[in-house]
């Protein structure tokens, strides 16, 4: 059909149109008055802040509350802590992969982290599920450095649950800096 037009497109159905925006292009001045006066009408649909009500009763001078003495450390007399005390807060294994991190560090360097895997045994006796052992060869070099990451994720996730982050802790926070893998190297 030569010479014909195409045939006419049709209108979507209502609720299937895509909004648009007005779309004005103004110079410097006009802009901005124009974006004043849209703040202004934008802020006079809200009344204005109210202050908050007192929680004090009429005539205490707020600046001073009532207080009472705290009692003093249950470990500053030497007797150690009251029975029922609460005990210290467990550490977990994001807090151990925090100090891990430090300094842009992947991983332990391939001889310390098989000195590390190797304490595992001594720190769980009879665990027959150890993790995965670390990168060595040539699958160190292949292994990128965020992969090389999560492999020693999983060994600190295995102390979590094997109950020996303290002695992971104390492997990571004494390892020196140079013995470390770090991003880029």
């Amino acid at each position: 059909m030569k010479g014909s037009s195409p045939p006419p497109r049709k209108r979507p159905a209502f609720g299937n149109t895509v909004p648009a925006g007005d779309v004005k292009e103004l110079g410097d001045e006009t802009g901005w008055a124009a974006w004043n006066d849209a703040l202004e009408k934008s802020d006079k649909q809200f009344a204005p802040t109210a202050p908050g009500t007192s929680i004090m009763p009429p005539g205490v001078d707020r600046r001073y509350a009532k207080t009472e003495p705290a009692a003093l450390s249950p470990l500053r007399d030497g007797k150690g802590p009251p029975a029922g005390a609460a005990k210290a807060r467990a550490l977990s294994a994001n807090e151990v992969m925090v100090e891990a991190r430090k300094n842009n560090r992947v991983c332990p360097k391939q001889r310390r982290w098989a000195e590390l895997f190797g304490q595992f045994p001594q720190w769980v006796p009879g665990s027959d599920d150890l993790p995965s052992p670390p990168l060595t060869g040539d699958s160190w070099l292949r292994t990128p450095a965020l992969a090389k990451r999560m492999a020693f994720r999983d060994h600190i996730e295995w102390c979590e649950k094997h109950g020996c982050l303290q002695q992971m802790l104390a492997f990571v926070k004494g390892l020196p800096e140079e013995e470390w893998h770090h991003m880029g190297d």
